[in-house]
C-alpha cells in the first residue's frame, strides 16, 4: 500500500487505541462533566497510551 493510501485508510478506520484517545480528548472539553466521567475518561486514555507501542508478535 502506498503511504497516501495507508494514511487515508487510517483516517477512515482509525485503530481502536487512537480512536479511544480522540474520544477522550473531545469529551474532556465538555462544559458539564461529572468527576466520575472525567476519571473514567482519563483511565481509558491512560490504558490506550500504555498499550501503544507494545509488541504483539512475541509468543
Amino acid at each position: 500500500m502506498k503511504n497516501t493510501e495507508q494514511s487515508v485508510y487510517e483516517m477512515l478506520n482509525p485503530p481502536k487505541k487512537k480512536a479511544a484517545v480522540a474520544v477522550v480528548d473531545s469529551n474532556i472539553h465538555r462544559e458539564h462533566i461529572l468527576p466520575s466521567e472525567k476519571a473514567f475518561s482519563y483511565k481509558t486514555k491512560m490504558e490506550a497510551l500504555k498499550a501503544q507501542g507494545k509488541r504483539t508478535d512475541l509468543a
